[in-house]
């Protein structure tokens, strides 16, 4: 698995309310099964993964720790959508 980790970002002031989330997008899958992209922005952070492989259980697993510690997650699917 591979985590990119982009921090927060910050805008300018000019136009920090013209922007409402930023997400990241995985890459090539050639040299990691799963690709994992984090970025913060406000107050959302964005979790997206990215796999080549046919089941989602690394996300699922993931996702449920989070709810199972009372965090706030709201899911959206891109593209196949398995099971």
């Amino acid at each position: 698995m591979h985590l990119a980790n982009m921090g927060a970002v910050e805008l300018p002031e000019a136009i920090r309310d013209k922007v409402e989330r930023f997400d990241t997008m995985g890459g090539s899958l050639h040299c990691y099964p799963i690709e994992c992209g984090v970025i913060g922005y406000r107050d959302i952070l964005s979790v997206s993964f990215s796999r080549a492989i046919d089941r989602p259980f690394a996300e699922n697993r993931f996702f449920e720790i989070l709810a199972a510690d009372g965090a706030a997650v709201h899911r959206e699917r891109y593209g196949h959508s398995g099971s």
